[in-house]
């Protein structure tokens, strides 16, 4: 099994993990201690959490800096919100979370509150590889700000599109919109429909698409249109 492979199938493996703790985290909690993976076929200085440090890896991860830091980048965030201050600070959140993550698998994830454009909760020391542990100041951001009133933001380094776990937060935690920036460039915005689902019935439609012939990316593309007819989720790319 190649590097990449390895990789694909471990961040599909805690993607589900990542959902599953979500669905039930009232009892469950994850120890990222025990998610650390060694051997042939993967540099060692992945090893996750290793000395408080995430992986460094050239390739997928690494950020273009000149082009985030471009006007072009920058204009893919007007009218996201049809708020200018919070369409500004989403823009300044994904300069600093891709500049921050780049070249390794860690994920950044800022709370933003819909009307102001006010920072209401940030996690940017998670050492877990794709994904984020909601820290201290993300649960309280979640406690006392009203349904419905704040924006997620986090980057994406694998540079896929908005996942099954990413819409079943946005519909648990009653988020206004959801916001992916991924590592190549790319935004994206999300949002859940009015009816549930479970963040592993999604990676099973992917993985459906997988075996048809589609790459990662393509596979989630067409789980995220069948998602939309089927239970009126939200997503575009800008």
């Amino acid at each position: 099994m190649n590097i990449k492979e390895y990789r694909r199938k471990l961040r599909q493996a805690q993607h589900e993990l990542k959902a599953f703790v979500e669905e039930h985290n009232e009892v469950l909690h994850r120890d990222y201690g025990r998610e650390k993976y060694y051997g042939s076929g993967v540099d060692k200085s992945a090893e996750s959490g290793k000395a408080g440090k995430l992986s460094s890896v050239t390739g997928e991860n690494t950020v273009d800096l000149k082009y985030i830091n471009s006007d072009e980048y920058k204009q893919k965030f007007n009218g996201i919100t049809g708020n200018p201050n919070v369409d500004k600070q989403l823009h300044s959140q994904a300069v600093a979370q891709l500049t921050h993550r780049n070249g390794t698998y860690g994920e950044d994830l800022t709370l933003i509150n819909a009307e102001t454009g006010n920072i209401e909760g940030r996690q940017s020391k998670s050492l877990s590889e794709n994904g984020v542990e909601y820290n201290n100041s993300l649960n309280k951001a979640v406690e006392h700000n009203p349904p419905y009133s704040l924006i997620s933001i986090h980057n994406h380094p694998t540079n896929n599109p908005p996942t099954g776990s990413d819409l079943v937060s946005n519909g648990s935690r009653k988020y206004k919109l959801g916001v992916v920036v991924t590592h190549n460039g790319r935004v994206f915005t999300y949002k859940a429909g009015n009816t549930p689902f479970l963040a592993n019935s999604f990676d099973n439609i992917v993985d459906k698409n997988r075996s048809r012939g589609y790459n990662e990316y393509e596979a989630i593309v067409e789980t995220l249109k069948q998602y939309q007819r089927d239970y009126g989720i939200e997503w575009s790319e800008r």
